[in-house]
């Protein structure tokens, strides 16, 4: 007798069990990961902290204004320089002189001195504008630019701190007929044709007055005399310059 035929199995029930289940098979959890023990938590974030920040902030601001309104207020109590021109005619550019000018400075307030009081003429500024009379040396060969300082006659000081001063900056009228370079002049004398040919003696105006000029027989245009000392005076020093006077025949 044969044996019995053993029952292929079929692929379709892989996966069933022995007993021939129809349920699907249970899929295994997947390990989750451990929190990490080092890392703590984040605190929560709160207003304090940005409280602390806007807080220094606005302190340092504030001191920084009070700073800067200090050094302002100190700045206009100071008194300040003040600077004029000074015009030079032509006979003190040569001579110098002593002359007298009107000025108008910001001068300390006979009510309340360092200001402060509103009802005061000076509206609390603690300094009016008044009206002077100064004297001013100027000294001979002005130059132009130069400046003269007479001090303590700028704006005036408050709360014991000193005044300004005055500087004049010189500006010295040309003198007519001549350029000018330092103390030295130059001028064009006119020589008459024949004078130049045959030579003489020219009488010529130059700024101090009239001096006599020797032409050399034979003149030509373009010649230069030179006479010393006719020029201008030396701007802080001693002596003159001189004149040059070029020939020009006619």
């Amino acid at each position: 007798m044969a044996p019995p035929r053993r029952r292929r199995r079929s692929s379709r029930g892989a996966g069933r069990d022995d007993a021939g289940s129809d349920e699907p098979p249970t899929a295994e959890p997947r390990p989750q990961a451990e929190p990490d023990a080092a890392a703590e938590p984040r605190p929560a974030a709160t207003g304090h902290r940005t409280a602390e920040v806007e807080g220094g902030f606005f302190q340092r601001l504030k001191r920084r204004f009070v700073a800067d309104r200090a050094r302002v207020k100190v700045a206009s109590l100071a008194g300040e320089d003040v600077v004029l021109r000074l015009p030079v005619d032509a006979a003190t550019l040569l001579a110098g002189g002593s002359r007298k000018i009107a000025i108008t400075r910001a001068a300390a307030c006979p009510c309340c001195q360092d200001g402060g009081d509103p009802d005061c003429v000076c509206s609390g500024v603690g300094r009016v504008k008044v009206r002077e009379t100064v004297r001013v040396a100027v000294p001979a060969g002005a130059r132009s630019g130069a400046r003269l300082r007479l001090a303590g006659k700028g704006t005036a000081g408050l709360c014991g701190l000193p005044d300004g001063d005055l500087f004049l900056v010189l500006d010295p009228a040309p003198v007519e007929g001549f350029r000018r370079e330092g103390a030295d002049l130059f001028g064009v004398i006119d020589v008459d044709a024949r004078l130049a040919r045959a030579g003489g003696v020219l009488q010529v105006r130059v700024p101090r007055g009239t001096v006599r000029v020797t032409v050399p027989a034979g003149t030509k245009t373009g010649r230069r005399f030179r006479l010393r000392g006719q020029g201008l005076p030396v701007w802080g020093g001693q002596g003159n310059g001189d004149l040059f006077l070029d020939v020009e025949t006619c």
